[in-house]
């Protein structure tokens, strides 16, 4: 179950609360002059049940990796094939969706080869870690070398993220850190189950919580 604020422009209130969708409830929480606009979030709030694991850690950091449904195997290899020109007949959005996981991919590699293992005991010092792209400039030399090698394993070059004729298509890169704060963690134990609740930054998984949580 997940609850968002979103912003309607020039709609009745009426006409909303009597829209019907298939397992969503709108409710009408006020009025505003500036409407929500992508980038305005700054975290998530969550509560999970993890069935048949009692958990009684505490954890106020993860790895900041993202979350496998990012980059399904069909979605990568999609996302390399649109890298390299072969544009599938899909939206566009699906296309750029496509591209981000082969990003995401990549970064996940970059961070478990940097610690040396996926999911270190001690908390590493916070760095930020390139997410690659036709413009991607690396200072730091251990990276420059792990990176470098996963691209060339997957067959990748910088300038691949340039799609021709595609500018919406094409991404010069960025960087994401590697470490994530989870605030107000709480764990309750319920029969043989556990209920998590925490926040993370925007960006960060609650699956990287749990799996970094029933590593320990």
């Amino acid at each position: 179950i997940t609850e968002q604020y979103v912003s309607v422009k020039g709609i009745n209130e009426n006409r909303l609360k009597n829209l019907k969708i298939k397992d969503i409830d709108i409710e009408i929480v006020g009025r505003g002059r500036e409407k929500i606009r992508l980038g305005d979030l700054n975290g998530n709030e969550f509560k999970i049940r993890v069935k048949g694991e009692k958990i009684k850690e505490k954890i106020n950091w993860i790895v900041n990796y993202y979350g496998e449904q990012r980059f399904g195997s069909e979605t990568y290899n999609l996302g390399r094939e649109v890298l390299k020109g072969n544009l599938p007949d899909k939206e566009r959005r699906l296309l750029l969706l496509y591209v981000n996981s082969v990003q995401s991919y990549i970064w996940n590699k970059t961070v478990e080869e940097y610690l040396k293992e996926r999911f270190p005991k001690k908390k590493p010092s916070n760095i930020k870690v390139p997410l690659v792209g036709y413009g991607t400039i690396i200072n730091n030399e251990k990276l420059i070398k792990i990176i470098d090698k996963i691209m060339e394993e997957e067959k990748i070059n910088f300038s691949d993220f340039r799609i021709k004729g595609h500018p919406e298509l094409s991404l010069k890169g960025n960087e994401r850190d590697l470490i994530a704060e989870v605030k107000e963690f709480k764990s309750e134990i319920i029969e043989n189950d556990s209920i998590l609740s925490f926040e993370l930054p925007k960006g960060s998984y609650a699956t990287i919580v749990v799996e970094q949580l029933l590593s320990q």
